[in-house]
């Protein structure tokens, strides 16, 4: 095979493998524990981790961007 060719094969196999990887970890499996549960949590810690402001974090985005109470004695 040439280089080009196998270039080609070589990144169609990584793509390949990356979502076989990702549907198997996000798949539902029910809702008793099974091999990849561990993985799954860990997973879904990271994200809330990553996604979740910390208590600092929340106090400034509320004394940035105040939110209003809107209700029927506000509307005229």
């Amino acid at each position: 095979m040439d280089a080009s060719k196998d270039r080609l094969v070589r990144n169609i196999t990584i793509a390949a493998t990356a979502l076989c990887a990702a549907l198997l970890l996000t798949a539902d499996y029910g809702p008793q524990p099974h091999a990849l549960t561990p993985v799954q949590k860990s997973i879904k810690a990271a994200k809330d981790w990553f996604w979740t402001p910390s208590k600092k974090e929340q106090e400034e985005l509320e004394r940035r961007l105040p939110i209003k109470q809107t209700g029927i004695s506000d509307q005229k």
